[in-house]
């Protein structure tokens, strides 16, 4: 389906459900944070709460991708002519 120049494919915007629940969890923020800040003790989860309140702290480390790309050139050398113009007529198209 087409939508005309300047309309919204989703005019109602995002359902109201989920700014709810953005919201409701948003209140429980603090009590999030001690979770993790306490969770810093225990060895079995401390580098999991450390990763994430940095990356919430900080925002997510930036990753970048490397690669590698091989560029292979092909030439064409031209056969043996005797002069250039015996070349160009043999090779470049003429305009009537």
């Amino acid at each position: 389906m087409a939508f005309k120049k300047g309309q919204s494919g989703n005019p109602g915007g995002r359902p109201k459900l989920a700014f709810d629940i953005q919201e409701l969890a948003r209140t429980h923020t603090k009590d999030a944070v001690d979770a993790l800040v306490l969770a810093l003790t225990d060895p079995r989860t401390r580098v999991a709460a450390a990763s994430a309140l940095l990356d919430r702290g900080y925002g997510k480390p930036i990753q970048t991708v490397q690669q590698e790309t091989t560029v292979r050139y092909v030439a064409r050398v031209p056969e043996k002519t005797v002069t250039t113009e015996t070349w160009q007529q043999q090779h470049v198209p003429t305009t009537h």
